[in-house]
């Protein structure tokens, strides 16, 4: 019995990451915002998929990690984070 469920968490695993690599090819900004201009399709983007939500939580989740990793350590944003976060 436990052999089945490892090979059934194998087949999961292996279908997920299918999925996975085909999301990214589709919206490669998931792998990371590097400009302004990346910044500004990836509010775009968030904002078309928020409206629907349920349908798209997961790509909304992986989305809004990326925007603030871009937000975060980008210079543009410095003087907001460090108002924000004085102990920087």
């Amino acid at each position: 019995m436990a052999v089945l469920v490892e090979e059934s968490s194998i087949s999961v695993v292996t279908e997920v990451t299918k999925l996975s690599v085909s999301i990214v090819d589709k919206l490669p900004i998931l792998k990371g915002i590097h400009t302004t201009e990346e910044h500004e399709q990836a509010l775009v983007l968030m904002e078309r998929l928020l409206e629907d939500y349920d349908a798209n939580l997961i790509v909304i989740e992986a989305l809004s990690n990326v925007i603030a990793r871009y937000e975060d350590e980008a210079q543009e944003f410095d003087a907001f984070n460090c108002a924000r976060n004085p102990i920087r």
